[in-house]
């Protein structure tokens, strides 16, 4: 009986400490265009690399890229650094929410940015 209770626990140690579903994306990449919200407080940047969309936010436009607005936390902080690393082509990390629908007007929503690097 102890041969089959050592590989039980195994897998349900394996189970429960592997990776979160609700793990963010993050894509290292380079921010070409920062667009603005039509009407509203929002912001949003296209990348190099193709768009990922964990949180099923696609509107048919697989070229839209990661939005958020001024109800979000670290709004200001996020259009501040995209700003900065737009100026200075950085390299970026696009923190992206992997909450199924958590989508700011239809793009995957961005909940985090950091500049890694400047050429």
């Amino acid at each position: 009986m102890k041969w089959f209770a050592c590989p039980l626990g195994l897998s349900l140690l394996l189970a429960f400490c592997g990776p979160s579903r609700a793990d963010p994306v993050v894509i290292q990449t380079q921010i070409t265009e920062i667009f603005t919200g039509w009407d509203a407080e929002q912001f949003g940047i296209f990348t190099v690399e193709p768009r990922v969309d964990p949180g099923e936010c696609d509107l048919g436009l697989k070229t839209h890229g990661y939005m958020t607005d001024s109800d979000q936390p670290g709004y200001r902080t996020f259009l501040a650094v995209a700003l900065a690393a737009f100026a200075q082509r950085s390299t970026v990390q696009v923190i992206v929410s992997t909450k199924k629908h958590d989508c700011v007007a239809g793009h995957p929503k961005l909940i985090g940015l950091n500049i890694i690097s400047s050429p």
